[in-house]
């Protein structure tokens, strides 16, 4: 009885020693963020492969890394090819898209999307850009990178214009190509600006400047942004509203319409306000891009007259971020309190409070330029 516990002890330690050992994730939205929230696990032993999980949806792509039985990684991974959605299941350009790969040894997940096999690299998928290998992704090759400089593209870093594979990894981590943001970012924003009796005309016309200063300093296309911005007071105005679809391709026709939006009226409505950023403004519809990601500003120097917790949750959980920037009226029993700005942006790091109106400079308009971009060089 000794002998067989401690053989069954003996064993146990050995095979997990021995165990496959996988990158692990769950529901990332980029293989960046897969690896900065991710982690090793080591397998069950009946796990013999990391298996890589690629699913598409309005937002953009949701990678989930696991360990998985061999034979259910494979049966997972013969289903890409097969007609599901146009033209098969796996194509990570439509939404509905699954996409799954396996390989069979440590860590082989966590480098890319792609499943290398044996003395392979991750295959390595340059966008805005061209490559030249010495062997494709095979053990010593040596791949050179160049990005699209016409349209703005640049190395990123800047110090990996080439790298070669040892064995399974690439030497230096492959590069992307990169655009500078500001000016270049890729999203769809929405500007929310209130219009209660309490700003006031000569007020509203420095919001007004504030805001077209802050889009003069952004690309506008169709790999850059795309912005939509209205008002409201006790009522959304749908009239003068500029939608995301309105002027994709147009940054000077943009910036007239938004000269043209008027000032008028009474109420502070905010909750309404987000609820029709939800509901219209962010609608696929109106001109919201799939895959793009979505940030919503709103702008107002008064309490909410409603609720605006529940429908700022409903921005968010889409995957947009909210911002705000409130401006404190002058008589201390009219100030917005923190609480309330946090409700509407989601955290304190997404508030912005500002004295008066004096505080729209283009210091603070840089600043704000800034929250157009990913956290992350190569999404953008």
């Amino acid at each position: 009885m000794k002998v067989i516990i401690v053989f069954a002890i003996f064993c146990s330690v050995v095979c997990l020693t021995d165990a496959l050992q996988c990158w692990t994730c769950e529901n990332a939205r980029s293989n960046d963020e897969c690896k900065r929230i991710g982690r090793v696990k080591q397998c069950r032993p009946n796990q013999l492969a990391c298996q890589t999980h690629v699913r598409t949806d309005p937002q953009g792509m949701r990678i989930t890394k696991e360990c998985k039985q061999a034979e259910a990684c494979g049966n997972n991974y013969i289903q890409n090819p097969r007609a599901a959605w146009y033209p098969s299941q796996c194509n990570i350009n439509v939404q509905g898209s699954v996409c799954r790969c396996c390989c069979d040894f440590d860590d082989c997940n966590f480098e890319t999307l792609t499943c290398p096999q044996g003395n392979e690299c991750p295959i390595i998928d340059l966008k805005n850009g061209s490559m030249s290998c010495t062997d494709g992704n095979r053990d010593g090759s040596t791949c050179t990178f160049e990005c699209d400089g016409g349209d703005g593209f640049e190395v990123y870093p800047n110090t990996t214009t080439a790298t070669t594979c040892n064995r399974t990894t690439w030497v230096k981590p492959p590069p992307c190509c990169n655009r500078p943001c500001p000016p270049f970012a890729l999203v769809d924003a929405v500007v929310v600006l209130d219009s209660s009796s309490s700003i006031g005309g000569a007020n509203w016309r420095t919001l007004v400047d504030f805001v077209t200063g802050i889009i003069a300093g952004v690309d506008v296309g169709p790999k850059s942004a795309r912005i939509g911005v209205f008002r409201y007071n006790a009522d959304v105005d749908t009239t003068t509203q500029i939608l995301l679809s309105d002027y994709p391709n147009d940054k000077a026709g943009l910036l007239r319409a938004i000269r043209r939006i008027p000032y008028n009226g009474n109420g502070t409505h905010t909750g309404q306000a987000l609820s029709h950023v939800n509901d219209v403004m962010l609608a696929p519809g109106n001109g919201n891009r799939p895959g793009v990601p979505d940030v919503v500003f709103t702008i107002t120097d008064g309490r909410a007259q409603d609720g605006v917790l529940a429908p700022a949750n409903q921005i968010r959980a889409t995957g947009a971020k909210t911002f705000v920037v409130g401006i404190q009226p002058g008589l201390q029993r009219l100030r917005i309190q923190m609480d309330h700005l946090i409700e509407m942006a989601g955290s304190r790091d997404n508030v912005f409070e500002l004295d008066s109106f004096a505080g729209l400079t283009s210091d603070f308009a840089t600043i704000l330029a800034q929250r157009l971009c990913p956290p992350e060089p190569c999404q953008n």
